[in-house]
């Protein structure tokens, strides 16, 4: 059984929905919500496939500015003109696929992504309790304690802030 990470379409939006839904009911995001995020960066948005072709992942990310990340559920309108850090939005594999190494395929991806706006520097916002998943591919609680509050209001009690240098971290998340 193989998975494959590929760029997102507009018809892979449904599935997505769907599985956002599934594997992110505590943060609710409306289709519309992603469907915005492609047409600003098609090139941050991926989709992981199966060997039969069926939607098992998804990643949303962007250029953004350091500081807050943008708000759950809600239209980013647009991209900063000069954006200061990477902000990978949301990361989902569905449950049955998950811990067979598609993160790990994906971060190079995102990497390159990266350093192609020329930015060194990549956010975002741990949920469920994943500080130690992203900390295998170089993130770091992020240290500004007033960021970490505002965080928490936006998305949850038990939400983290996390930042990574892209040239400090990664590759194999090993």
């Amino acid at each position: 059984m193989i998975a494959t990470w590929r760029a997102m379409l507009q018809q892979d939006a449904g599935a997505i929905h769907e599985l956002s839904e599934r594997v992110h009911p505590d943060y609710p995001e409306d289709r519309s919500v992603f469907e915005e995020k492609l047409r600003l960066f098609p090139f941050g948005c991926l989709t992981l496939d199966n060997d039969d072709g069926r939607v098992i992942g998804y990643c949303f990310s962007h250029p953004w500015t350091k500081g807050v990340p943008p708000a759950l559920d809600a239209p980013l309108n647009a991209l900063p003109k000069v954006p200061t850090t990477y902000f990978i939005h949301d990361v989902a594999v569905d449950p049955a696929w998950q811990k067979r190494g598609s993160v790990v395929d994906l971060m190079p991806i995102i990497a390159d992504v990266t350093r192609l706006c020329r930015l060194r520097h990549q956010t975002l916002v741990a949920v469920h309790h994943t500080e130690a998943f992203w900390k295998r591919f170089g993130f770091i609680e992020t240290p500004d304690k007033t960021l970490q509050v505002a965080v928490r209001e936006k998305y949850s009690a038990e939400s983290t802030h996390m930042e990574a240098q892209i040239d400090a971290h990664f590759a194999t998340g090993s």
